[in-house]
């Protein structure tokens, strides 16, 4: 449930951050609140999975999305990729709603397609840490059983194995890879040999429920092996509003008007 933070002094105001609070989310306000069927706080008027959120990227269009080194990506391009992907994670490999998408690549702009492009495609993305090592990533892996592998060049190597062994789908981006042992007998697709997305086409025709499984994010494994903590499609909606109420009650906890 949103909540505001201390007075900047801080000596919490408790009854000032109750107020806001109220006016902030208070039926017809811009965060209004109300009681979902399981008796949890939900956004009244926001998106009840991550494919309504992301579907919001068509009112963009040329707008900048992302900006790395002298490439830049427009919302339209970005979704129209995201979009082709889906439907070839869904049409090529056959993954249904539910299925595992694991994504294992460092920052590039592609990694953001690929995590769309897995809700898009009614998919639970499976994001995991770019740093570990080839033991690591075969916990995981085992333990999620994703269908497909969204991965740079830099990780290939470390999860060839295991998706030589269960024969699971390969899509690399970034790789330089040819035709070695690395990327022997595998069910492999290079992203950059796709065809150019069609910015008229649309994402697959699945409706992901509120309540359907959206994303598995390995803990830090501080006290053992890394469990996946699994997140509904309406939670993590939830969580992406969270940062424009928090903003809005900082403002009106400045005296300030919330843009």
């Amino acid at each position: 449930m949103p909540h505001t933070n201390p007075p900047p002094s801080g000596q919490p105001d408790s009854g000032r951050a109750e107020r806001i609070h109220a006016l902030l989310t208070a039926p017809g306000a811009p965060f209004a609140v109300v009681l979902g069927e399981r008796g949890t706080p939900e956004y009244a008027d926001g998106p009840r999975t991550l494919r309504e959120f992301v579907e919001t990227t068509w009112a963009y269009g040329d707008t900048p999305f992302l900006i790395a080194g002298e490439r830049t990506c427009t919302y339209g391009e970005f979704f129209a990729a995201a979009s082709a992907l889906a439907v070839r994670l869904r049409e090529r490999y056959g993954l249904r709603s539910g299925d595992r998408a694991v994504i294992a690549m460092r920052n590039h702009p592609e990694w953001q397609i690929a995590f769309w492009a897995a809700q898009l495609a009614g998919l639970v993305a499976v994001p995991l840490n770019a740093w570990w090592t080839e033991d690591e990533f075969v916990h995981a892996l085992d333990d999620c059983e994703p269908g497909v592998l969204l991965v740079d060049g830099e990780r290939l190597d470390r999860v060839a194995g295991w998706a030589r062994r269960t024969g699971a789908y390969v899509v690399l981006f970034h790789g330089e890879h040819g035709d070695g042992p690395v990327v022997e007998a595998l069910r492999l697709d290079r992203y950059d040999d796709f065809p150019a997305p069609d910015p008229l086409a649309a994402p697959p025709d699945v409706e992901p429920r509120p309540e359907d499984d959206a994303t598995i994010l390995y803990t830090s494994g501080t006290t053992g092996r890394p469990k996946g903590a699994v997140a509904t499609h309406l939670a993590q909606a939830g969580a992406a509003l969270n940062p424009r109420y928090q903003a809005a009650a900082s403002a009106l906890g400045r005296g300030a008007v919330p843009g």
